[in-house]
């Protein structure tokens, strides 16, 4: 599983530990989480330090049936994509994800 931000225009910013990192400043950012299954991801734009935007959404899942799904801004240190699952083969209550 990988999971972590980006920038959208210049190469990976990774941390001292090889890693990553999962804090973003001013500029254009792409948030991920690939597991091979489930892979999915969006864009974001920070200024002065609060996301201002969420956009650009993306997701692949095998074996499941996304029901609903939204890009949300849930306020300005923080946007999520929400995720409702069932199976492929019949329908059942299901679960919930988010990235």
């Amino acid at each position: 599983m990988t999971i972590g931000i980006t920038p959208v225009v210049e190469e990976p910013t990774i941390g001292s530990n090889g890693r990553p990192l999962l804090r973003a400043s001013n500029g254009n950012y792409k948030a991920y989480w690939y597991t091979g299954a489930y892979n999915c991801s969006f864009k974001f734009t920070v200024k002065n330090n609060k996301i201002t935007r969420a956009y650009d959404k993306d997701y692949h899942m095998y074996g499941v049936k996304v029901k609903s799904e939204k890009l949300k801004l849930d306020n300005s240190k923080q946007a999520t994509n929400y995720f409702d699952f069932t199976t492929i083969f019949y329908e059942m209550g299901g679960w919930h994800g988010w990235l």
